[in-house]
């Protein structure tokens, strides 16, 4: 027990480092994953695993769109900004799936 309690504590240690732009990216990514699979099987009729895969895709091209935009605008990008955003599309595309 004790070594379950140390792996979720250096987690949440390591979660807390993150800051609070991580977990916007991390909103957006599921906000994105869980409205575009909705709206993927609602106008075009798809099955699940197709909507779940284009709600991915659609995540990750959007991540790195934003991360070519800080990169271009503000000259600099972080890639945790990315991974953080493709996490929340699979959080979102789990939720979607419920």
């Amino acid at each position: 027990m004790k070594k379950v309690y140390n792996v979720f504590k250096s987690i949440g240690e390591w979660l807390a480092k993150a800051g609070a732009d991580k977990y916007l990216h991390l909103l957006a990514g599921l906000v994105i994953a869980f409205f575009t699979a909705m709206l993927m099987q609602g106008v075009a009729g798809e099955g699940r695993w197709t909507c779940v895969g284009f709600s991915m895709m659609v995540t990750v091209v959007v991540g790195i769109w934003k991360e070519v935009a800080d990169q271009t605008y503000e000259g600099e990008s972080d890639a945790l900004d990315w991974a953080f955003m493709c996490i929340g599309g699979v959080i979102g595309c789990g939720l979607w799936m419920m």
